[in-house]
């Protein structure tokens, strides 16, 4: 019974004006991503919280390495580095944010002895939720309109791009 209330209890958290945590968190993207921002996968997350306001610096970086039945390889290491800024509002165990993320990325691929590289910039409005269980541990999704430019470089050649799109993520937190 008394395990039960302090559960029930634990998760109440209010957003101040003065109020200051911090932490950290991993996002895992919808199954569909299909952006040029693939290191997308398994993105850690440093939510800084000061009163109403959230700044989220994020980081990623992976690098995959395949072999073909043909002899061939490829290597693809990609980073992306990004942040977002937030207002946010306190519903019980229950925290409601909306803002704008932006950052830029790399991503390079080198089949055999041919290499390409593609260097991007990402911005965009964001919306989320997160429920927590206890004072420190939370489980949320947030959505984005995503608008991303860069170039693709291939030896002596480059071209721009574009592309719009909406993202999804599902976001675990912990905060101290």
């Amino acid at each position: 019974m008394i395990i039960l209330s302090v559960i029930g209890n634990a998760g109440a958290i209010e957003v101040t004006e003065n109020s200051f945590r911090m932490g950290f968190g991993m996002a895992f993207p919808q199954k569909d991503d299909t952006s040029i921002m693939t290191t997308q996968e398994g993105t850690l997350y440093l939510p800084i919280d000061l009163g109403r306001f959230r700044i989220e610096p994020t980081f990623s970086h992976k690098v995959t390495k395949e072999k073909f039945v043909s002899m061939n390889y490829s290597t693809v290491r990609e980073t992306v580095l990004g942040s977002g800024l937030f207002l946010k509002n306190g519903y019980g165990e229950t925290l409601i944010y909306y803002g704008l993320r932006a950052g830029i990325g790399k991503s390079s691929n080198l089949l055999n002895d041919s290499s390409q590289s593609i260097t991007f910039q990402f911005w965009g409005p964001a919306f989320g939720g997160e429920h927590y269980f206890t004072h420190h541990f939370s489980l949320g999704g947030e959505a984005m309109f995503l608008y991303e430019s860069g170039k693709h470089h291939h030896y002596w050649r480059s071209a721009s791009f574009e592309t719009e799109e909406m993202r999804i993520r599902i976001i675990f937190r912990f905060l101290l």
